[in-house]
């Protein structure tokens, strides 16, 4: 397969991922981590918007990530060609 095609298609079922992610968390959770690791707002900022704990967003972060892994794991094993990140990040 083309690489821009490849690269452009692992975007597309990237994408995808962070949505079903998105379907599985609590919206604050999702939104922490959005915030966070996606938009790299600094910690501050996003403590202040959201009105939770740096500890209440570490927690999402790492749960987040966590199913964002098993969602890409799932992912990679219906098409293995994808080879997709596993933070998907």
């Amino acid at each position: 397969m083309n690489t821009a095609l490849l690269y452009e298609w692992r975007a597309l079922i990237l994408h995808d991922a962070m949505e079903l992610l998105r379907k599985e968390v609590e919206p604050i959770t999702y939104c922490a981590f959005e915030l966070y690791m996606v938009q790299e707002m600094p910690i501050d900022q996003v403590i202040g918007q959201l009105g939770i704990t740096k500890n209440q967003v570490y927690i999402a972060c790492t749960r987040c990530v966590q199913k964002l892994k098993r969602i890409i794991a799932e992912i990679n094993a219906d098409d293995p060609t994808l080879e997709l990140p596993e933070n998907g990040i």
